[in-house]
């Protein structure tokens, strides 16, 4: 399977909705709290097309035969000052296909994103990884990723 990774463009948003609906349609099987609003996908296309008029933000998509088959929305945030280097990468949303997983995708869109953070001079990158989806910790942690904090909620 060649998988290409190039930016995204605007062309890419209906196929990117499919991507994003199967995300979503996924994870909120896991757990209710990953359960969005009814135009999910239009908003996340418009989030997309927010982001990427941003010079801190990159999105990557991987194409097979003409069809994406998964993206990746990186982002140069900041944390408070009080850090020593308070600049960071973070990966917002890696999204493939089911039917593409575990072909390559994922680790070539995460290698084009860190290409892209060493080319801004960040040395560090995080994301957030759902522990009930064990393909995906299992996924960032074969990448090289540690967990260092957990993120916890409550409903009230």
């Amino acid at each position: 399977m060649k998988i290409e990774i190039r930016d995204y463009t605007s062309n890419d948003a209906l196929q990117i909705k499919t991507i994003f609906a199967e995300f979503v349609e996924y994870h909120s099987k896991l757990d209710n709290c990953f359960c969005k609003i009814d135009t999910h996908c239009e908003k996340f296309i418009e989030f997309i097309e927010m982001n990427i008029s941003k010079n801190n933000d990159h999105v990557a998509v991987a194409e097979f035969n003409s069809k994406i088959v998964g993206y990746c929305i990186s982002k140069i945030e900041h944390k408070p000052p009080i850090y020593p280097t308070p600049t960071y990468g973070y990966i917002d949303n890696l999204g493939v296909l089911n039917e593409c997983q575990r072909q390559g995708a994922g680790s070539l869109l995460l290698t084009d994103s860190i290409d892209w953070f060493k080319k801004n001079g960040i040395k560090r990158v995080e994301c957030f990884a759902a522990t009930s989806n064990i393909k995906s910790t299992n996924f960032w942690r074969k990448m090289g990723f540690n967990v260092y904090m957990e993120q916890m909620y409550l409903n009230l």
